[in-house]
């Protein structure tokens, strides 16, 4: 394994990490939140977010996109999500949208963030998966965490060029969203 020095000057040109490839940021509502530019470059990804629905007590969803740029809506997913307490909110195996948190708020400091692993999102032979923790305060303004796991299911694998963020009701209000590349 190889080390990498940090000196003053910043990190040596050798250091490998994350590579930011895009950022979204919503201040006016908006249906969904498209992050695109997955590609070959990497294999893995993260995307960290901020998310703020329109509507109180919504479900908050996410759904790969193709690699025309589509929506992938059918019951392509296999899906669990637990709370911070062990319970689980969400478990299929049939499932047209991965689900990364439900009943999140909408007022005054009520909102949610996360971040999310993905990959290998060029693979055709391995699935794409996405897991990661959003934590999030709910109608009852309640402080809430989630555990996700989730991911294409058996013979639904495709190479996927982004990620599609929405709510089960309304629109999303405000957040930005960062799209990382893992570097090889």
């Amino acid at each position: 394994m190889a080390l990498t020095k940090v000196q003053a000057g910043g990190i040596s040109a050798d250091a490998k990490g994350l590579v930011k490839v895009g950022s979204t940021t919503v201040s006016s509502a908006v249906a969904s939140v498209e992050l695109t530019g997955m590609s070959s470059t990497y294999d893995f990804y993260q995307c960290h977010f901020t998310l703020t629905p329109a509507t109180d007590n919504v479900n908050v969803f996410v759904r790969f996109l193709d690699s025309s740029g589509t929506q992938i809506n059918s019951s392509a997913y296999g899906v669990g999500l637990t709370n911070e307490g062990g319970g689980s909110l969400v478990n299929s195996n049939s499932s047209n949208t991965m689900q990364i948190a439900s009943s999140v708020g909408s007022d005054t400091n009520e909102s949610m963030c996360g971040i999310l692993f993905v990959g290998p999102a060029n693979s055709t032979t391995h699935p794409c998966s996405m897991w990661g923790h959003t934590t999030f305060i709910n109608t009852s303004s309640n402080h809430q965490g989630t555990t996700i796991m989730a991911g294409f299911k058996d013979d639904s694998y495709e190479a996927i060029s982004g990620l599609r963020f929405a709510c089960s009701s309304g629109n999303v209000e405000a957040g930005t969203f960062t799209l990382y590349g893992v570097a090889k």
